[in-house]
């Protein structure tokens, strides 16, 4: 009777076993959010949902106090580093706690901001004009990168190689800098405003000029992505699923759209005039890196019966074999 028990205990583990081993390879369930630069504050959205109204429900201030807030990028220590336009300075953010610190000062009008995982060094627009590119060190340490070829220059992105694309608002073009050598890569139509830039996967160009965003290929080839629907975009950027969202400062919303630019919702961000928009990945520019997968609670319970199940299993094991050579 007692082996019949402990057969029945044993058999009951492994089945514990099996289910523990099913649930701890399920996929963890994970949020993405992302963060938009406001004028005094900076805010995260959970859009893990894919609806707007329950992102719009979801809004979560993560820095307030700032100097209207413009570019964003999260650096390779994982703190967010945000441009102040009026201040003229870069902060570094600690997304936790809300906590913020001056990382760096000396700038002119600064708005977009990328970093740069190879060099380990972050890249300013000063959107003066004629403006310039300014360089800095991960010990906030600044100096001049490039003060030719760009006019007023918005938006700053870097792609896979490390080639920096910075959009112009001064004369409607995209400028393609490698090696420290700017050429013009693209020519939008002059007056309607040139803005934010973000590279996808594929290494395309995306900027918002006027009411939509423009797609520049590798090879040079402009095309509208959007070509209306939105009131002054301004920055954007590419979430770990592939899609563009874009924020539109005058529609005081966020829009989202697939890689083909199929618009797939909008949301409010309340009537306090979106500026930029980023995701907590390596690089603003190159922005197709999974977030990493944290195991839940009830995956790491899933182990620990696993580790339960295993040991039944081998109880079960020697006990048969013990029968046998009896």
């Amino acid at each position: 009777m007692g082996l019949m028990k402990h057969h029945s205990l044993s058999r009951s583990l492994c089945l514990l076993a099996c289910v523990a081993w099913l649930l701890f390879f399920l996929p963890a369930a994970k949020s993405e959010l992302i963060y938009v630069s406001l004028d005094t504050a900076i805010v995260s959205y959970d859009i893990s949902s894919g609806n707007g109204a329950t992102i719009a429900a979801t809004r979560t201030n993560v820095a307030t106090g700032l100097g209207e807030t413009m570019g964003m990028v999260f650096g390779g220590d994982g703190y967010l580093y945000a441009t102040q336009y009026t201040a003229n300075s870069v902060v570094r953010i600690d997304v936790s706690n809300g906590t913020k610190t001056t990382f760096a000062t000396g700038f002119t009008n600064p708005r977009g901001i990328t970093y740069s995982p190879v060099t380990g060094k972050y890249y300013v627009a000063n959107s003066n004009t004629p403006g310039s590119i300014s360089e800095v060190t991960s010990g906030g340490v600044v100096s001049t990168y490039l003060n030719s070829g760009i006019r007023a220059p918005y938006g700053i992105s870097l792609d896979a190689s490390g080639a920096m694309y910075i959009g112009n608002n001064g004369n409607a073009t995209l400028t393609k800098v490698v090696g420290g050598t700017p050429t013009t890569f693209a020519t939008f139509t002059p007056g309607l405003g040139t803005r934010g830039t973000s590279v996808d996967a594929d290494g395309n160009i995306y900027t918002a000029v006027g009411n939509g965003v423009k797609k520049t290929t590798t090879t040079g080839v402009t095309s509208d992505f959007v070509a209306s629907g939105m009131s002054f975009p301004f920055g954007m950027a590419w979430s770990s699923s592939g899609n563009l969202y874009v924020a539109s400062y005058t529609d005081n919303k966020i829009f989202a759209y697939d890689s083909s630019g199929t618009a797939l919702y909008n949301f409010s961000t309340g009537g306090d005039r979106p500026r930029f928009a980023a995701f907590n990945l390596e690089g603003s520019g190159f922005n197709q890196i999974q977030n990493a997968s944290v195991p839940e609670p009830g995956q790491v319970a899933a182990s620990l019966l696993l580790l339960v199940g295993i040991g039944g299993y081998v109880a079960m094991k020697r006990r048969r074999a013990v029968q046998k050579v009896a």
